[in-house]
């Protein structure tokens, strides 16, 4: 699964929305939108900003393997 797939879905089951992950990040709609569709992936910094608005870890979000 590409990052941006995990990170609708985790969005999903939270509730968020990309308008809602951008605020808490403090980022553009447009970035979060542009993860979605992964036009455009978030650097390293936000993915551990991400791991903990979303509830998950790196290797869950990138599809890495343990």
């Amino acid at each position: 699964m590409k990052i941006g797939n995990k990170i609708k879905e985790l969005m999903a089951v939270k509730g968020y929305t990309q308008q809602k992950v951008a605020e808490m990040l403090g980022v553009r709609q447009n970035t979060v939108s542009q993860w979605i569709t992964d036009t455009n992936e978030p650097n390293c910094q936000t993915i551990i900003a991400l791991c903990k608005i979303l509830d998950t870890t790196p290797n869950e979000l990138l599809g890495w393997e343990d």
